[in-house]
């Protein structure tokens, strides 16, 4: 790729043809924060990355060195240049997380022309500012390595920095990414909180990073594989329904889930966060299920220990109110498991699913409860996963 302009000339320095060579503007980023990025373009050119990879630039500031594509950006406000995108993107009107944020899908292979960039200098960031053939902001994971903006050198750039390049290019994890670490003779789970050596890792239940020897990191292999059962599936930087969104997967994705907390699974290829349930349905299943034939049941835990099948369903009844259809517990089995804790949990097996949805609706909206503590009411999950199975599904072991 080719930019659409070249630098205009500065005091002092020569512009040159842009020697081949590829430029590393991917990046694999945390969520996109309401902060403060870095704007400067009236100073001179500070000390800035070599690369988006690297986290400390090793090259002089004096005229002659590398200049990065981001100094390109910051520094010349005329500098345009066109790159092409390497997957399917979202671009977004506005570099923030507005909720009415505007927009636009765009695919793998377009062209954009690059006009600004905004850097996040504290979170590893970079969000690109493009004006063609759309205008808004792209993330720098979705843009192709491209060539290097060069000024004429003085003197001879150190093969030292032409190596620490090189090995941040060949860094083996991606920033996110959950991977397992050896500390002190025992395995931790934790995520990737860098894109360059020295490693470091956030521990699950810590907020401060580690650093560990990258020969002490190996990478998650989980041999189960789930698929996605559902048309659009975002992947998500946080295990919340209103973190950004920095990939889409299609329904028939074939995914490993590495973690699961409460409704999302967390996944490292894309890096991110899928939310895997809700109250009635599953979004992904695993690829090789068979159906089964379950009837609508229901799982009810935080039971008192001395509670019995009668003094449950009235309690469920009687709080229903005018929800409570004739007969609408007429058949149901009860079967409790053994008390544990001073608890005991149920299952509730109804003929019909309305019967079922409207407690598990009712428990959503106002709760039940029992002996003056709180229910837990949810579909079980046997049932869900045959409730949300395609009709036309296939199990990969038949494929």
């Amino acid at each position: 790729m080719a930019t659409s302009e070249k630098l205009s000339s500065q005091e002092g320095l020569h512009t040159t043809k842009p020697a081949p060579g590829p430029v590393n503007i991917v990046m694999h980023f945390p969520p996109l924060p309401i902060a403060k990025p870095m704007v400067n373009r009236d100073a001179s050119p500070a000390p800035s990355y070599v690369s988006s990879n690297s986290e400390e630039s090793v090259c002089s500031t004096k005229p002659g060195r590398i200049l990065t594509l981001n100094e390109a950006l910051r520094f010349n406000k005329d500098f345009e240049i066109t790159l092409t995108l390497q997957k399917d993107t979202t671009c977004f009107m506005f570099c923030d997380a507005r909720t009415n944020n505007v927009e636009t899908e765009l695919y793998a292979g377009m062209e954009v022309v690059v006009k600004d960039v905004l850097e996040f200098p504290d979170l590893g960031q970079n969000w690109y500012n493009i004006v063609r053939p759309f205008f808004g902001w792209v993330d720098g994971e979705a843009l192709k390595k491209t060539r290097n903006v060069v000024q004429k050198p003085k003197r001879k750039v150190k093969s030292v920095a032409q190596r620490v390049v090189a090995e941040a290019e060949k860094f083996p994890f991606a920033f996110g990414e959950s991977v397992r670490c050896l500390v002190n003779g025992a395995w931790k789970i934790g995520t990737i909180r860098t894109t360059a050596r020295p490693v470091k890792v956030q521990f699950n239940g810590e907020s401060s990073t580690t650093i560990v020897d990258i020969s002490d990191i190996k990478k998650i292999e989980n041999k189960q594989t789930f698929t996605v059962i559902v048309k659009d599936l975002p992947v998500r930087t946080q295990p919340n329904v209103r973190s950004f969104a920095s990939a889409h997967l299609k329904e028939g994705t074939k995914i490993q889930v590495v973690e699961f907390r409460g409704q999302f699974a967390k996944l490292n290829n894309p890096v991110g966060w899928v939310r895997c349930r809700n109250d009635s349905r599953l979004s992904i299943l695993e690829s090789n299920y068979v159906p089964e034939n379950v009837l609508p049941t229901l799982r009810i835990t935080n039971l008192p220990e001395d509670v019995h099948g009668n003094s449950v369903c009235e309690c469920l009844e009687t709080q229903l109110g005018e929800k409570a259809l004739p007969f609408h517990f007429a058949g149901v089995r009860i079967n409790f498991t053994a008390p544990r804790n001073g608890k005991k949990q149920a299952e509730l097996v109804f003929a019909q699913r309305y019967e079922a949805a409207a407690i598990v609706e009712h428990a959503a909206q106002h709760g039940f409860t029992l002996g003056g503590e709180r229910l837990n009411v949810a579909f079980s999950f046997p049932y869900l996963r045959k409730y949300s199975c395609p009709k036309n599904w296939r199990p990969e072991t038949e494929i």
